[in-house]
């Protein structure tokens, strides 16, 4: 059996809409995680940590 490529993936997976909204919700708990460890609305640069804790755990 060999490995699927990304459009396979993302047909099995559902596709489209659907893969985007997961990959939309998964950009913001990250986000929020990232914001809220790093001391939320209490440190200035904890939206900075916020952004680059979803940027690298992005979808592909």
């Amino acid at each position: 059996m060999k490995d699927l490529n990304k459009n396979e993936l993302i047909e099995l997976s559902g596709g489209g809409f659907a893969y985007d909204i997961g990959c939309t919700l998964r950009y913001i708990g990250h986000f929020t995680y990232g914001y809220i460890a790093s001391g939320g609305p209490i440190n200035p640069g904890s939206v900075g940590v916020g952004y680059a804790v979803a940027e690298a755990t992005k979808c592909p």
